[in-house]
């Protein structure tokens, strides 16, 4: 509507009235603002128009994107799903083969653990025949040096013969200087006794008298080195190490048993000697 026909819908309403001046300039200046307003009006709807034109472009290009958005979830949804069963597969076999691996590892334990018990009895066995002392563990030996004696000395007791002498091995090893070490030696002659072994026990036992001859295992040393010649029958032997502990150590309890000897071996029983 242009300013012409407001005017002229106005001056019909009015009819034939009389309009004065300053009415007449009212009217007109209602008129131009009415105009201002409806121009005003007309300007905002199409900024409006345009901005609605705008925001339906935008509605419908995040549409578009979201149905790409969808289609695409959809798609890696059902990708991943596939991947996962899968991997679950794959999980599935692998702790089958652990399982198999566990077992077999379990029976191969009690393998090893059955062959190292059957090498160490044949082992042992060699070292017996052999002569040869077995291999203590550190860990198996006591660190304080009583308790180590001890342990040699029950061991002896058990007739641990070969336990025993490695034991008081040991003990001279990391005592040498020690008081004991005397004793140590001559029990390491006495195991080889227990064992039937007078031949290497009179080399373990003549090592006391020439190695501890200060100490107090000397005449237990002679008398035990003179009953292993007898067991050799080397009355001759024998003889000279029963008159030297007499005569060296007539106070020793062990002389009253080395003079009986002597007047034994003054005539042999058949058989006793060959030296």
């Amino acid at each position: 509507m242009n300013k012409a026909i407001l005017l002229a819908l106005v001056l019909s309403g009015a009819g034939a009235c009389f309009m004065s001046s300053s009415e007449g300039e009212r009217l007109s200046k209602t008129v131009r603002d009415l105009d201002r307003r409806l121009e005003t009006m007309e300007k905002n709807r199409e900024r409006l128009m345009s901005a609605v034109s705008s925001s339906e472009g935008q509605v419908a290009r995040l549409e578009k994107l979201m149905n790409e958005a969808t289609r695409v979830l959809t798609r890696n949804s059902a990708d991943f799903g596939a991947q996962v069963q899968e991997l679950q597969t794959q999980m599935g076999a692998l702790e089958g083969r652990l399982e198999e691996i566990r077992h077999g590892l379990e029976q191969l334990g009690r393998n090893l653990a059955s062959v190292q018990t059957d090498l160490t009895a044949r082992v042992d066995s060699i070292q017996k025949k052999a002569g040869l002392d077995p291999v203590v563990q550190p860990a198996d030996i006591p660190q304080n040096k009583v308790d180590h004696f001890a342990l040699a000395y029950r061991r002896y007791q058990e007739r641990s013969w070969t336990v025993s002498r490695a034991l008081f091995r040991e003990y001279i090893q990391r005592y040498a200087q020690d008081d004991q070490a005397d004793n140590a030696q001559y029990w390491i002659g006495m195991t080889l006794v227990g064992e039937g072994r007078p031949q290497a026990a009179v080399g373990e036992l003549r090592r006391v008298i020439e190695e501890h001859a200060d100490g107090d295992a000397v005449d237990d040393s002679m008398f035990a080195m003179a009953e292993a010649f007898l067991a050799l029958k080397a009355c001759t032997d024998a003889r000279t190490l029963f008159d030297a502990l007499v005569r060296r150590f007539p106070d020793s309890t062990l002389a009253t048993d080395a003079r009986s000897k002597l007047r034994t071996l003054r005539r042999p029983p058949a058989g006793m000697c060959i030296s």
